[in-house]
């Protein structure tokens, strides 16, 4: 979906369709990378959550610590792992889908040294966005490694082939904000490994 490839498309029809083509287009390796990494975290997350659950329960605590130390080993290594990815990802599709940085960005006005936008209400009407923080630089650099680089706006793409901002900034934004909280997660429980490295043996075993 991020590179369609592998198909001719003919008088409404999908015809020579090639799935190996298909699935190893321009973006799989960066899409598989940040997606795997993602099913790990969440994964990981979910299971350490339950196995914690159940420590604190007192059910059958020995094999629940054990279990609980692998799902978070997971878990830790691939939140730490995935800002890395998703900034390979970014990297990717400000190359080949301009349109769709634009609107995950909701950066409406094409030019140099762009701003990177956390949070914001995004308006397609006037091509604003209200109540945002503004990172000067921010977006040209995560886009190319250059502060002063040139992003292109939604300025730059006919109206009708414009993605639908506010949903796409919203749902980019909802993740950027789950990814940064779980890596700090993550962060928190390496450094109480490393503070206290027997917290979890409530018994002392």
């Amino acid at each position: 979906m991020n590179s369609p490839t592998g198909f001719d498309y003919v008088n409404g029809k999908y015809v020579n369709v090639d799935p190996i083509a298909a699935m190893f287009n321009d973006a799989w390796l960066s899409q598989a990378i940040h997606m795997i990494l993602a099913a790990t975290v969440a994964t990981g997350f979910a299971v350490a959550g339950v196995h914690a659950l159940m420590i604190l329960k007192g059910k059958n605590i020995s094999f629940h610590r054990k279990a609980f130390r692998i799902a978070a080993i997971f878990a830790v290594i691939s939140a730490i792992l995935q800002p890395l990815s998703g900034d390979f990802s970014a990297k990717d599709v400000a190359k080949r889908q301009p349109a769709k940085l634009a609107a995950m960005e909701a950066h409406f006005k094409t030019e140099e040294n762009a701003p990177l936008i956390i949070g914001g209400v995004p308006d397609e009407k006037t091509e604003t966005v209200k109540y945002a923080i503004k990172i000067p630089g921010g977006l040209s650099f995560l886009a190319h490694g250059d502060f002063n680089a040139k992003v292109t706006g939604l300025d730059a793409i006919p109206k009708n082939e414009r993605p639908p901002v506010a949903v796409v900034h919203y749902a980019f934004q909802v993740m950027i904000f789950l990814g940064v909280g779980m890596m700090l997660i993550a962060f928190l429980y390496l450094f109480i490994l490393w503070r206290k490295k027997g917290w979890l043996e409530k018994d002392g075993c």
